[in-house]
């Protein structure tokens, strides 16, 4: 994947597994988790002021004084989200996660503030995740680096999770021209109620008794008709 960004800011360089296990403070079954889930490590970009010109950005709730890129190559792509934290925990600074999957590739960006309690570590607030795919030609040329706001890394970091919003939205077949609002929020409501659908189908699945079953299905499909509205815009 190239980034559009200068060599200067290229590490390409593989990380152990065991920088995460001793650094992360990981228990025995976090370790296995990690071994058996991924394959290879590699920092690929690390972008500094000294490196690529962009200044830093430090308020009382934010600090943005870097910005690295890794890339992760995974032996399956079973809780992601749970490998996503695990590293993101790890690293005090904006993170982009390039995940690799037998062909396909997903990316991860944060949302992140200073901990209050430990000035060496931010508090992950959240972290949003693209579908694997077949990289499509459109969307290497959205995370092209040239593209993002130069003015200081939290623009910078900032025009990258929009991209990644924006992907992650127009997957779920959310009509994004319809929302003025944050798309977090909508995302997060979306997910919610396919999680009920979900649920609630697998009780159907269970049931045995008609009435039962004729209720569940009156259930999916007011559900069904929130999620629609909600992905059209129409709250």
């Amino acid at each position: 994947m190239n980034y559009g960004l200068p060599k200067n800011t290229q590490i390409d360089k593989n990380m152990p597994k065991k920088f995460f296990y001793d650094h992360g403070g990981f228990n025995v079954k976090e370790k296995d988790f990690f071994t058996k889930s991924i394959k290879k490590i590699t920092w690929l970009y690390s972008l500094k002021t000294n490196n690529i010109n962009v200044a830093s950005y430090k308020d009382d709730e934010k600090e943005f004084i870097e910005i690295e890129i890794f890339k992760v190559e995974l032996k399956s792509g079973s809780k992601i989200q749970k490998i996503s934290e695990m590293i993101m925990q790890l690293i005090p600074y904006p993170i982009l996660i390039e995940f690799e999957l037998e062909g396909k590739s997903a990316f991860a960006v944060e949302r992140q503030r200073i901990n209050k309690n430990d000035s060496t570590k931010n508090t992950i607030e959240e972290i949003n995740i693209t579908n694997f795919e077949i990289m499509d030609k459109d969307f290497e040329k959205e995370l092209n680096f040239t593209n993002f706001r130069y003015t200081n890394f939290l623009d910078m970091y900032s025009d990258l999770y929009h991209v990644i919003i924006l992907k992650i939205a127009e997957d779920k077949g959310i009509k994004i021209y319809n929302y003025d609002s944050d798309l977090n929020d909508i995302i997060k409501q979306v997910n919610l109620v396919q999680d009920e659908i979900n649920i609630e189908r697998n009780k159907i699945q269970k049931e045995t008794q008609f009435n039962r079953k004729v209720d569940l299905n009156i259930r999916i499909k007011k559900l069904e008709q929130k999620l629609n509205k909600l992905k059209q815009g129409v709250l």
